[in-house]
């Protein structure tokens, strides 16, 4: 059966380092759209930090759809409207900050407008977020937070040696209760539970009504895994983390060298 949607992945898949989408993957997309290919991009950043790439791609699919935030939102492109949302309270925040303090990370917390952090030396992590998020960054003490926002996510962050050590102190209570996964070697992120890329994918195949064997995603880490179980054909870059080799369809070459348009002209 032929390829109906492909959900792709931002930073470290469709991005090349210089975070620019190529010549040739530019026109790879251009050409599955226009074969009548569902385009969704699927990334961890806000739509704020993704509308730019958007816009330099021109999607226009006939349902317009974006997965933010890990997701946790699902926008309509054409309107702005968010079609979905599923985010962390206050009380959600109050917790994961605590553990923040107990395992002396930096962490921060980002809304649909803006990004907080309540430490007073702020992360260089915390900072590439904002930058990539494309939305303001504010310290923000604990005392003095609005209990009336609701968050998209919380991250905690640091160097890839350190965060992995932290990661193995993190109570089994937190997995429970919270979608807790790597959006890259130095992010940790909390998100409420049924707030991944795969559950967002299957929201919006079931409002296409489309099937799994007419889906394929692309992805290099972690956050994208939950993806792979919802579309048959699992492409996983070259780049990317172990864990999605094992169970692609396909390796594709790296984001330096054109992996997601590889992977195009090889099934559409």
């Amino acid at each position: 059966m032929s390829i109906k949607l492909i959900a792709i992945d931002l930073d470290g898949t469709l991005l090349n380092e210089q975070h620019i989408v190529s010549d040739r993957v530019k026109q790879s997309i251009q050409y599955a759209q226009d074969k009548g290919v569902q385009v969704v991009l699927a990334s961890g950043r806000p739509y704020s930090g993704m509308a730019p790439i958007l816009h330099d791609l021109g999607i226009y699919n006939d349902k317009n759809y974006v997965i933010t935030n890990n997701g946790a939102m699902i926008r309509d492109i054409t309107t702005g409207e968010i079609v979905y949302d599923n985010v962390l309270s206050y009380e959600d925040y109050l917790k994961i900050e605590a553990l923040s303090r107990e395992l002396n990370v930096f962490m921060h917390v980002a809304s649909d407008q803006c990004i907080y952090t309540a430490n007073r030396e702020i992360g260089r992590y915390t900072a590439y977020e904002a930058y990539l998020s494309n939305i303001p960054l504010f310290y923000k003490p604990l005392e003095e937070m609005n209990e009336e926002i609701y968050y998209s996510k919380c991250m905690l962050s640091d160097e890839p040696e350190l965060l992995a050590s932290i990661e193995k102190k993190i109570p089994a209570k937190f997995y429970e209760d919270y979608e807790v996964f790597k959006s890259a070697s130095f992010y940790l992120e909390f998100l409420r539970k049924n707030s991944t890329k795969g559950y967002a994918l299957q929201k919006i195949a079931t409002e296409l009504n489309l099937k799994s064997s007419e889906m394929m995603c692309m992805g290099d880490h972690e956050n994208d895994f939950s993806m792979f179980k919802v579309a048959d054909t699992k492409i996983a870059m070259g780049n990317g983390i172990d864990l999605l080799k094992e169970h692609a369809t396909f390796i594709t070459e790296t984001n330096q060298k054109d992996g997601v348009a590889i992977a195009i002209e090889k099934y559409i």
